[in-house]
């Protein structure tokens, strides 16, 4: 019920922005009998821009001291990154197929940030190294994929498994020193799984499974502080492990086309291991938050849901019933101790649509 801290902040900034992407898709069929090459890329471009003012007060009721920043600052950032995507289909007959891939994924970024203090005059003449930074960081993957395809009448059925190399690196200045760098090469495996069942037309089951693993991001890894904000600090966990995220998915889709009636049903699980979220420490003292990172099991989500649409006599009306619900399970930190939330969110609709030449309601 005390307080503890008070604090102004004014900031002005004007950015320049600019993003590009290109995305490319080829595909060729060798033959008859299914064999095929496809070739996909993408590349994109962003670079940004920025001057302004920052100016803060922070007052500490404790101590009676107050916490002045007045500076400019001028930022500049840019990332590119690419990715390649090979695919060979080789029939083996029977209604056996094999499929061979091979995908390459690149990334580079850099930052700079210039802090300028405000002199006597109001003019910002003086770098201040406490509060500049630069930041490098470059990722580079390979993964190279083998499944096996069987097609039959009514179904198709394909089981597969996705190696991935992956190196990350980054360096840092801040405070006018350099940080430790970081190099880190992970080695990784994912699993595929996807079933199609077909017995007539207008009926499909479909089920999913999917694995992947992903890695901490830079900011998340180098053990750097961002002292912009005198309340909260930022702090990096070069412990980080990475992470693996399951995925299955499944549906049912059924449509009658004499009454015109289409139903689905469908639903999601997702289970991640070694996830990564954040962990916030509070001093009652100062006021201030301290936020890291760190890995956690056990995050999972769960879906069920479904669609049934029916047109009505007439065929100008129909009537939609829509459900989509989900239970979620989350690990936080709540002041540095461990907590675990469950969620369920409930989500049920109706709609009545009415469709003419002229106007849809």
């Amino acid at each position: 019920g005390a307080r503890i801290n008070s604090s102004t902040l004014l900031q002005s900034t004007l950015q320049d922005q600019l993003n590009t992407s290109l995305r490319m898709e080829l595909s060729r069929r060798l033959n008859d009998r299914g064999r095929t090459l496809t070739l996909s890329g993408n590349f994109g471009l962003d670079c940004e821009t920025g001057d302004g003012t920052y100016q803060s007060n922070t007052y500490n009721r404790s101590s009676s001291l107050s916490s002045v920043i007045d500076q400019r600052i001028e930022s500049k950032s840019r990332t590119g990154s690419y990715r390649a995507r090979l695919g060979y289909v080789e029939p083996l007959g029977k209604g056996y197929f094999t499929q061979l891939t091979y995908q390459i994924n690149g990334s580079s970024a850099r930052s700079q940030r210039d802090a300028f203090d405000a002199d006597a005059m109001g003019s910002y003449t003086s770098r201040n190294a406490t509060y500049s930074n630069e930041f490098e960081s470059s990722f580079l993957s390979h993964q190279v994929g083998l499944a096996l395809k069987k097609k039959g009448k009514v179904y198709d059925l394909t089981a597969g498994i996705n190696v991935t190399s992956s190196q990350l690196k980054s360096h840092s200045i801040v405070g006018g020193s350099a940080t430790p760098d970081i190099s880190r090469t992970t080695l990784n495996y994912s699993p595929t799984l996807r079933f199609s069942y077909k017995p007539e037309r207008g009926t499909e089951l479909r089920i999913d499974y999917s694995g992947r693993s992903f890695q901490p991001t830079n900011e998340q890894l180098s053990p750097v502080q961002d002292v912009t904000n005198p309340l909260v600090s930022y702090i990096g966990n070069p412990d980080l492990a990475p992470g693996f995220q399951h995925n299955l998915f499944g549906r049912f889709s059924k449509y009658w086309a004499k009454s015109q009636t289409s139903l689905s049903l469908f639903g999601r699980g997702q289970v991640v291991q070694h996830d990564i979220i954040q962990r916030s420490l509070y001093d009652v003292t100062s006021g201030k938050r301290t936020v890291d990172y760190t890995n956690v099991d056990g995050n999972a989500s769960f879906g069920l849901g479904g669609f049934l649409t029916q047109t009505l006599p007439g065929k100008k009306f129909s009537l939609r019933l829509g459900s989509m619900n989900n239970l979620i399970r989350s690990k936080t930190f709540i002041n540095g101790e461990a907590n675990t939330s469950l969620a369920l969110r409930l989500n049920e609709n109706i709609t009545l649509s009415y469709r003419h030449s002229w106007v849809d309601l």
